[in-house]
């Protein structure tokens, strides 16, 4: 049986089936390497880590990503996107200031803590997340799966050499 690639669905199933497997691979290959560079506490400081980013990230109200399926216009559905991403990048300013404010009451604590300097990062990586989630949103409604299919591999590349570049900065023994 011959497979017609000429078929939208078709192809657009091809290329997330394919982009979700490049996803789960990178993970995967990157795990022995970061087995060798971290220690087992700094692997609970990164889960530490990454448990904060999916809180922060899942009060962000963004919940106006929705209305980028509902619009009916192009119109309509830039000025959602822009107000998304603007919330998004406000949310994460007040990120800042509540971790900055925190760090000044409790006289630094933040910086002496094993992840130091690591909590401003936190900011920015919500804004990632959030302003990838709104492409995503954006990019299925268009139908550009291709093009969803690279920002989710994109994504896992981005987080595991988050995690490389976390694991030299954290610990100063290696292996």
């Amino acid at each position: 049986m011959k497979l017609n690639l000429k078929n939208k669905a078709l192809q657009s199933f091809l290329y997330l089936m394919s982009g979700n497997g490049i996803t789960q691979l990178i993970p995967l290959f990157v795990t022995p390497l970061l087995a060798r560079l971290y220690s087992p506490e700094n692997y609970g400081l990164v889960a530490y880590y990454y448990s904060l980013l999916i809180i922060i990230t899942a009060c962000a109200p963004i919940t106006g990503a929705y209305g980028i399926f509902s619009s009916r216009s192009m119109l309509e559905v830039r000025q959602t996107i822009w107000a998304n991403l603007f919330f998004a990048g406000g949310f994460s300013i007040l990120v800042l200031i509540v971790f900055f404010t925190y760090d000044i009451i409790s006289g630094f604590s933040l910086r002496d803590s094993k992840l130091g300097l690591w909590y401003y990062s936190l900011p920015f990586a919500v804004f990632v997340n959030l302003a990838t989630q709104i492409f995503l949103y954006w990019l299925n409604r268009k139908g550009e799966f291709k093009k969803m299919t690279f920002l989710r591999v994109l994504t896992s590349a981005g987080t595991a050499a988050f995690q490389i570049s976390f694991a030299y900065t954290i610990s100063r023994n290696y292996g």
